[in-house]
């Protein structure tokens, strides 16, 4: 079977490189030889390089080189089975391209789109045969990350998809079968991931160094959101944005960043500019979290935990350790009780709120962890009105946990849980608009962009209904309408309930 790709940048000589190396014959094309020549020199390097690593043969790699064969005149693709497209995200473009092919190959030939963004159905409404047409969605870097959304537009050939999601295991890839629809899977679901740290971050809530750091050691993320913003390119994230945001006639849980926008219009567009969230240029400071000092004190010599603290129960555990004194009372309401301190996990409601309810003004709140024994950080909002005491009482508990503590605004959510909970409500209403099957999204954004749980497996292990009492609170709390609840999260928080 031979394979074309058109479209020779890091895209397109990545997936060529995963169809070569599985021995399949691929034509690289592109309208220019010298990009042509410098995809296949990148190559070649690249794959030395693991040679003389001693991860793939010398054998292996001319073996794979040798299998892919350089091409200007697309005419000469006209033998290929199966053509991937990897340009420019422009649809005009992309349709003329398509048009060009179904002329050129085979009828039974399929022709597919690695877009993030264009719907399926669309790119295929000019062509003769829309059934021989679907998305095959490749993660950068393509040979290592192993996803690849299958995506079928409303005319594709069931068939096509089946073979096309074949050819992906052959691959050595994970696919997931996804119905056409903006975003797909992965770049939808992941928008909550950047806007909640863009929200944060013009609200003042913390500093970028703070962001990333809570979402990173405290959720276990391998970059923290405003990081990868800066990696991917503010510009293009901005772009993802604005493109679900429109298709979705401006639903406002797609809304863009005016802050991002207002970074790319000054020319900050990330690494690539040399400077976004942070200094790339050389010599430049590295931004750091701010961390709370404990004070001269030890830190309490008891505690007294009211009700069932759920999965911040490990810190009645580490304080047992510490050789702090516990003591248990039953109570409708969780909260650990530090001198005249209430330091309770954060509901969706900010800490002046339950203060207010609550009738206790000293109210703190801790953020979620992935894991309350052994994460490092431990973020925390205070009343409005709580005595500074307060906090430092916080801070010398924690520390005596070998906690280092981040200062928040107080905000309905905090970080943490917030990002989590609306992670988990997109997701949700991918699955409810039928756009693909849960499991299958818990498994793209594992695959896709590493997240350290699927949203809708941690909402399950969080519990559905806890999950919609948060978002519920953060939508009283704010008032907008991105906060809105997904019926699916519902569903399924009821049907739990009987569980």
């Amino acid at each position: 079977m031979s394979v074309a790709i058109i479209g020779a940048g890091v895209m397109g000589a990545g997936i060529a490189q995963v169809a070569a190396s599985k021995g399949y014959q691929v034509k690289l094309s592109d309208r220019s030889q010298v990009i042509l020549d410098k995809a296949y020199s990148d190559l070649s390097a690249s794959l030395q390089a693991r040679v003389t690593k001693g991860k793939i043969s010398r054998q292996d790699m001319l073996s794979l080189l040798g299998n892919i064969e350089l091409v200007v005149d697309i005419n000469e693709l006209a033998d290929c089975s199966l053509a991937i497209e990897v340009i420019v995200e422009n649809i005009e473009v992309k349709q003329s391209l398509f048009k060009q092919l179904e002329s050129i190959l085979a009828t039974d030939a399929i022709i597919a789109t690695n877009t993030s963004s264009f719907s399926i159905s669309a790119l295929a409404r000019t062509l003769e045969h829309p059934e021989r047409f679907i998305g095959m969605h490749f993660f950068n870097p393509a040979p290592i990350l192993k996803l690849v959304e299958v995506i079928s537009g409303l005319k594709t050939d069931s068939q096509v998809a089946h073979a096309i999601a074949e050819l992906a295991e052959h691959w050595g890839k994970q696919p997931v079968h996804v119905t056409s629809s903006p975003g797909f899977i992965v770049n939808r679901v992941a928008r909550p991931y950047y806007a909640e740290a863009l929200k944060s971050l013009q609200e003042k809530v913390a500093s970028v160094a703070c962001i990333d750091t809570i979402m990173r050691d405290s959720m276990g993320f391998k970059l923290g959101p405003l990081q990868l913003i800066d990696l991917i390119g503010l510009d293009i994230n901005q772009a993802a944005t604005e493109s679900i945001y429109n298709a979705y006639f401006q639903d406002r849980r797609f809304s863009p960043s005016v802050l991002l926008k207002d970074m790319v219009d000054s020319g900050l567009l990330g690494r690539k500019s040399g400077q976004g969230f942070y200094d790339y240029s050389d010599g430049a400071s590295q931004q750091k979290a701010c961390y709370l000092d404990p004070s001269q004190n030890s830190g309490p010599l008891k505690i007294t935990v009211f009700g069932d603290l759920g999965p911040a129960q490990a810190l009645v555990e580490l304080a047992q350790a510490k050789q702090i004194e516990v003591s248990q009372v039953a109570n409708e309401r969780a909260f650990i009780e530090i001198g005249d301190t209430q330091l309770q996990m954060s509901n969706g409601l900010t800490a002046s709120e339950l203060a207010a309810s609550n009738g206790h003004k000293n109210t703190v709140l801790f953020d979620l962890v992935s894991d309350y024994k052994t994460t490092p950080v431990i973020a925390i909002s205070s009343a409005i009105n709580a005595d500074p005491s307060s906090v430092k009482q916080v801070v010398d508990f924690l520390h005596q946990l070998e906690k280092k503590v981040i200062l928040l605004k107080d905000v309905p959510g905090l970080l943490v849980l917030r990002t989590m909970c609306m992670l988990a409500n997109e997701a949700a209403d991918t699955a409810n608009q039928g756009i693909a099957e849960a499991t299958s999204i818990d498994l793209a954004m594992k695959l896709g962009v590493a997240y350290p749980i699927g949203p809708i497996e941690w909402a399950e292990s969080f519990g559905f209904n806890n999950t919609v009492s948060v978002l519920h609170n953060i939508h009283s709390s704010y008032g907008e309408e991105r906060y809105r609840c997904s019926p699916w999260l519902k569903t399924q928080a009821i049907r739990q309930s009987f569980a």
